[in-house]
């Protein structure tokens, strides 16, 4: 039977946890998706997504984002 024992030490305090962790999490290098569709002359909002995710037109791309991330405070 596998395993026989677990292994627990490198578990017991939050600090050791932290200093072993392989994976971070940090909301500066996360990323927000951009949708652009060609057959539409406006943007519309991705109702399936949460937080304002916008369609974008391709001729109205660069001003229709920009224009969002200023709305955002980004």
């Amino acid at each position: 039977m596998f395993p026989v024992t677990r292994l627990r030490r490198l578990r017991r305090s939050q600090q050791i946890r932290d200093l072993l962790s392989e994976t971070s999490i940090d909301t500066g290098k996360m990323m927000m998706p951009v949708f652009v569709d060609e057959t539409t002359d406006r943007s519309v909002e991705v109702s399936s997504m949460p937080g304002g995710v916008r369609r974008y037109s391709l001729g109205g791309l660069l001003g229709d984002y920009l224009r969002s991330l200023e709305e955002a405070g980004g």
